[in-house]
């Protein structure tokens, strides 16, 4: 029926050769798949210990209310500041490198999730909203371990 439509002199065999190594060209091999999911799964174990070590020592990250004490005039120190940057720095990578990663089926969903986790952080760090933007991208790094390691699992 193909073979009738496409108008070729192509054999049924040829033709599913064809569309077998077109199959065999987009599928990544498993190490592929491995490496990435391991890159990905260091990334978040660094980036939430680092998270840890710099929020869970600030009085804010125990009483959320402290989040808007003294806002806009809040102090920002240097951990939080490279934590943001740690943050704004992976989504940038993550939306440049998205289209060059294995394609999973929430392809579009990732797009707009990681634009706009990049636009969040940013315009948090602009407004001066960057206590509460530091817990976002904790909770943020928190639940993106748990996905990578849920494919690490599988």
């Amino acid at each position: 029926m193909l073979k009738a439509e496409l108008g070729t002199e192509w054999s049924d065999r040829k033709i599913e050769r064809w569309f077998r190594n077109q199959r065999r060209q987009m599928m990544k091999p498993k190490i592929l798949k491995f490496c990435e999911t391991m890159w990905r799964a260091f990334y978040f174990i660094f980036a939430f210990s680092y998270g840890t070590s710099v929020v869970i020592n600030k009085s804010w990250f125990w009483n959320p209310i402290e989040c808007w004490e003294n806002y806009p005039m809040q102090e920002l120190t240097p951990e939080v500041q490279n934590y943001y940057f740690l943050g704004c720095a992976h989504a940038l990578s993550l939306c440049l490198t998205l289209f060059t990663d294995i394609v999973r089926k929430d392809f579009k969903a990732k797009i707009v999730h990681h634009a706009a986790t990049l636009c969040l952080l940013v315009f948090s760090y602009v407004c001066g909203y960057t206590r509460i933007g530091a817990l976002g991208l904790f909770k943020e790094i928190f639940n993106k371990k748990i996905i990578v390691f849920s494919y690490v699992a599988t």
